[in-house]
């Protein structure tokens, strides 16, 4: 029974009137011995047997009679902060009134964002079972996504409309981690579609969640975490892939060009040597990566520096064996990377009119038609410079082929005559003879 303090001062309504009237804490209802005001207030004043409580949020039982029972317990919660347990007894109360109670029409709901716990009573009532459920995970509505998944006996997905395991996305995109431990419980599947709600999240907790099981990472699972991830999230990410599923570093080297931190991390903390393993063709892979896909010049300048290659090279490779590399990619243009489109204009990429007419039609703000204009200009005068010095080199080298010849008929002619002297001599018995070391006289031609 509930035991009241008896107070004879005279001042008593007033003082109750503040702090509320004083009750025994044996003969407190459980929801109140269990809120969190209480086990605070019980820390704090350890000796105290008596505890304080006004009448208008004084509730002997959670049962709901009236709108004023369903206000009264909403305010009650507010002061204490009652548990997980008591919550989901509430929203039973409140769903058997509603359903019912013929006084419950009309049933008037609290405002909104007016407590934790009264947003989750609104939501209750205003949505279906399936949103509702998203709304938890949104939210991190924990009681109510416990009381709907255990009336319902974890049959979350009567109608099979619902895609039940889309509601961790929620919980990932928002931070909620107690509701993606709750999901996990009740058998919802991690998947690698989550990495970028995790990241997005900014929560190093909520990234972790994501590697306690057996994650399967497919293509675009892996390039958003080397492109997204936080350094700190990345390394627990390689930590994941390199010593759990013993997977090689280098498998995200074309994936991490699109990140110049998360690429650094795995190259030069993992002892890749592209350079004598696989070559300079990786080398040029990366770097025809980096383009298409518009990433930090400071990605190219590593990887040139890194692998012992450069962009001149890479260019006279792809131009070699592909069509249209020497061109500088849409994407380059899409996303106005300034930056690198003068690194690649600088080191003989071509510009033309259809890099011109792409910044025009999408209004480029840093990648200006004024600055493709002069580039163009400035190419066709290069392009005439160089032509006038191939053409005076083609005359140098034809001047030089024609005296080569001259000399060589010259020398010719010279050697036909001493074939022909040499033949002279050799018609007469004594004559002198011709040799490459002059004429060879007999004794007898001295006398």
């Amino acid at each position: 029974m509930l035991q009241l303090y008896t107070n004879t001062n005279p001042n008593t309504n007033e003082f109750e009137n503040i702090i509320g009237r004083p009750y025994h804490i044996n003969g407190l209802p459980k929801h109140f011995i269990e809120s969190t005001h209480f086990e605070t207030w019980q820390n704090l004043l350890t000796g105290e047997e008596h505890f304080y409580i006004k009448d208008e949020i004084f509730v002997q039982d959670l049962t709901i009679r009236s709108q004023a029972d369903f206000d009264k317990i909403i305010e009650a919660d507010y002061v204490f902060g009652f548990n997980q347990e008591t919550r989901k007894e509430i929203f039973r109360n409140m769903e058997k009134y509603w359903n019912e109670d013929p006084n419950s029409a009309p049933i008037k709901l609290p405002k909104e964002d007016y407590t934790f716990f009264s947003n989750q009573v609104r939501i209750l009532f205003k949505e279906t079972d399936e949103l509702a459920l998203v709304s938890c995970m949104k939210k991190g509505y924990i009681e109510l996504f416990n009381y709907i998944y255990e009336r319902e006996n974890g049959n979350i997905n009567r109608d099979k409309t619902f895609n039940a395991y889309a509601l961790l996305h929620y919980a990932f995109v928002n931070g909620r981690v107690d509701m993606i431990k709750r999901g996990i419980e009740i058998g919802l599947k991690v998947k690698d579609i989550f990495i970028k709600s995790a990241i997005d999240s900014g929560d190093i907790e909520v990234f972790k969640l994501l590697f306690e099981n057996e994650l399967i990472i497919n293509f675009n699972g892996l390039s958003d975490v080397c492109k997204y991830a936080t350094p700190e999230m990345f390394k627990i990410f390689l930590d994941y892939y390199i010593n759990k599923l013993g997977e090689k570093p280098s498998n995200l080297l074309l994936h991490a060009v699109k990140n110049t931190t998360n690429l650094k991390e795995i190259v030069l903390n993992n002892d890749i040597l592209l350079s004598k393993f696989w070559g300079k063709k990786f080398a040029y892979e990366l770097l025809d990566e980096c383009i298409m896909h518009s990433v930090d010049q400071e990605a190219v300048v590593f990887i040139e520096h890194y692998f012992e290659t450069d962009i001149k090279e890479f260019k006279y490779y792809y131009n070699k064996n592909h069509s249209k590399h020497h061109y500088i990619s849409s994407n380059v243009l899409c996303n106005d990377n300034l930056e690198l489109y003068s690194y690649l204009y600088k080191n003989g990429f071509k510009v033309d009119n259809e890099i011109l007419n792409h910044v025009i039609k999408h209004r480029n703000n840093r990648i200006t038609p004024g600055l493709i204009r002069n580039h163009i200009a400035e190419q066709e005068e290069n392009e005439r410079l160089l032509e006038i010095q191939e053409a005076v080199d083609a005359v140098a080298e034809e001047e030089s082929r024609a005296l080569a010849e001259e000399i060589a008929a010259e020398n010719e002619y010279y050697e036909k005559q001493m074939e022909d002297i040499d033949r002279y001599y050799d018609s007469k018995d004594n004559g002198p003879k011709y040799s490459d070391d002059g004429p060879n006289y007999s004794d007898d031609d001295y006398y």
